[in-house]
This record gives structure tokens, C-alpha cells and sequence, in this order.
């Protein structure tokens, strides 16, 4: 759910405190506390085949500890709330890049695999939707 923020006034009938507005509120602290609770990034280091692709998974954090080339499979039935962060562990992803697999799913609105091959990088993705699907949210080189 969309967090829009209202500017309360006293005595202002457009903002009414009532049990409606009580309880969008409640609900709100509701959900704030279950994705507090749910945790952040679960971070793990991968270093198996490169031949064989990662599955990422819901609040995923990586770090691709393998010199080759890697591949790593965008799961298939992502929400609202989630990332995917992959880093780099040694080497760089300039020689060997990182290919994220789309798994049915758009990245940064294309209907196509996206290859990161930035030296000593890391990326994180979040899903925005099906318009535009996985969208870069952060990036470093």
C-alpha cells in the first residue's frame, strides 16, 4: 500500500478525525511493523558454478564470490516490497558479467535480460509493477 501523507488542520472538514482516518492509520503502523518485522537484505555469498544460474529470492542480497561469468534468475512472482541486490566479491563484473535472466518479468520497462558489467560494481533492483517491472534503484562502479 502507497503511503500519501495528509496535512491534518483543526477544524477543517476535509480532514475529519474520524474512525475511517483512525483506521488508515492503524493500518499503516500495521504494515510498518510487518515489514520491520520481515527484516531487510538477507545477504549470502554464492560461489558455485558460474554454468549454473542463481535464483534470487524475495530480499535477496548476493555476493557473487566466483571469477566467471554469472547469471542470475529474477524470481518469478515478486511483490510490492521486493529487491535484489548483487555485488561483486574479488573480482569485477567488467570481465565477467552479470546477466539478470527477466523470468517472465520486465526490467527497467523492456521486455529483455539486462547484462551489468561495471568493475568492482554492485546493483540493487526493486520491482515496481508490471508496467516497468524491475527498475535500478541503485548502482555503484
Amino acid at each position: 500500500m502507497a503511503y500519501t501523507k495528509t496535512a491534518w488542520e483543526n477544524d477543517n472538514p476535509q480532514t475529519p478525525v474520524n474512525a475511517a482516518n483512525l483506521n488508515k492509520i492503524e493500518q499503516g503502523v500495521e504494515d510498518a511493523h510487518t515489514l520491520a518485522e520481515q527484516g531487510g537484505l538477507s545477504w549470502r555469498t554464492i560461489s558455485v558454478d558460474p554454468a549454473a544460474p542463481i535464483a534470487a529470492a524475495a530480499r535477496d542480497a548476493i555476493f557473487v564470490a566466483f571469477d566467471g561469468t554469472s547469471d542470475v534468475t529474477m524470481f518469478a512472482t515478486p511483490d510490492s516490497h521486493s529487491v535484489l541486490r548483487v555485488c561483486a566479491a574479488g573480482f569485477g563484473f567488467d570481465t565477467n558479467p552479470c546477466t539478470f535472466n527477466r523470468n517472465g518479468k520486465k526490467i527497467m520497462g523492456l521486455d529483455e535480460d539486462f547484462i551489468f558489467d561495471a568493475a568492482n560494481g554492485s546493483i540493487e533492483f526493486a520491482f515496481s509493477g508490471d508496467t516497468f517491472g524491475w527498475v535500478i534503484v541503485s548502482k555503484s562502479v
